[in-house]
């Protein structure tokens, strides 16, 4: 058994310490798959539901930025764009590095596929990094800028009922998920060190002043595009593209 050489760094060891340890955890999981199909089914779900996956940590979200007085903070913006440009900056390596395939799909694993998972499951995407942990890391850091309990409940939720279901059904490596949050963090993290123009505030805090239904009902709709990692979005782009060409 052995990772395909396109994978390992040619920086050097740490680029092969990664490597092994992707095979040891990915090697190390395997061997519980089939073994209870009742919990496979779970880490499926886990793995596939936008409610459990974002839903929970974007409601935690609404929970922080919305002030005692009913109305929106203004750091909201910030959030949104962290998390944005995180699945982008994530959306471009996907697309831009070298092709991996999954756990699943590489045969130099020889990894028992779950009986519960189409071994055509997201075969056409690349690996790494994680855009699933990306999103949630990134709204888990902006959580903890409000609130440092809210925020490390939702750190141990995005690794345990988002990574690791991901990480043991073959989808992901180690690595790829230790990368997204990683980029996740880093990103929100920078993000909110950038000041909101008080002009941008002001507009903001009047909008919602005299339209406080328009304010809502679009940020429902945006953070509604986040839970679900932009599907809808993408759908009709791809739609879009398609019928023009």
């Amino acid at each position: 058994m052995f990772i395909n050489a396109r994978w390992i760094s040619t920086s050097g060891g740490i680029g092969m310490q990664v490597s092994q340890i992707d095979m040891t955890v990915a090697l190390f999981l395997n061997q519980f798959i089939n073994r209870s199909s009742l919990f496979d089914r779970v880490m499926l779900s886990l793995s596939n539901s936008h409610l459990l996956k974002v839903g929970v940590i974007m409601a935690i979200m609404w929970w922080c930025w919305v002030r005692r007085d009913g109305r929106i903070d203004t750091k909201a913006f910030q959030v949104l764009l962290g998390t944005v440009l995180g699945v982008f900056i994530g959306r471009l390596i996907q697309d831009f590095s070298s092709y991996r395939p999954r756990p699943i799909h590489n045969p130099d694993l020889y990894l028992t596929i779950p009986n519960v998972l189409n071994t055509e499951y997201l075969r056409e995407w690349s690996s790494f990094p994680s855009d699933h942990a990306i999103l949630v890391f990134s709204l888990s850091t902006a959580i903890w800028s409000f609130n440092r309990k809210l925020g490390v409940f939702c750190f141990l939720w995005s690794t345990f009922l988002v990574g690791f279901p991901r990480i043991y059904l073959g989808i992901h490596y180690f690595s790829d998920v230790l990368a997204g949050a990683a980029l996740g963090f880093l990103i929100m993290a920078f993000v909110l060190t950038v000041a909101t123009p008080p002009e941008v505030n002001i507009i903001f805090e009047n909008v919602q002043k005299q339209h406080p239904k328009l304010v809502y009902a679009a940020m429902f709709l945006i953070t509604f595009e986040v839970a679900t990692i932009f599907e809808g979005t993408r759908s009709l782009l791809s739609g879009v593209s398609w019928i023009g060409g």
